[in-house]
């Protein structure tokens, strides 16, 4: 896949997927478990995220190229953004009242 320039090779989605898949059923919580791939990049940025099965997968990438400071944002900012997307994307299931 290419996104802006910058490829997302779909074996990075197949192995995210492979780690978090055989958790579930061990915890409440693994059965919608997420999971954030993060590059090293230089002059590319990338934020992707795909809800698979119940499960959010990000794939982000962070230029260190750039100042320590810099990065620190940058890196707060891609947490930031995958809270907020598996919170859009997975609500929390509603207790039968």
């Amino acid at each position: 896949m290419l996104l802006g320039g910058i490829s997302l090779k779909s074996g990075y989605l197949y192995q995210m997927y492979a780690y978090i898949r055989p958790q579930e059923g061990l915890d409440p919580r693994w059965n919608r478990a997420s999971g954030l791939f993060l590059h090293p990049a230089i002059d590319a940025v990338l934020y992707e995220h795909a809800l698979i099965q119940n499960h959010l997968l990000a794939f982000a990438t962070v230029d260190l190229a750039r100042p320590t400071a810099s990065v620190r944002r940058e890196l707060r900012g891609i947490l930031r953004s995958s809270v907020h997307a598996e919170k859009t994307a997975c609500p929390s299931p509603q207790k039968p009242q």
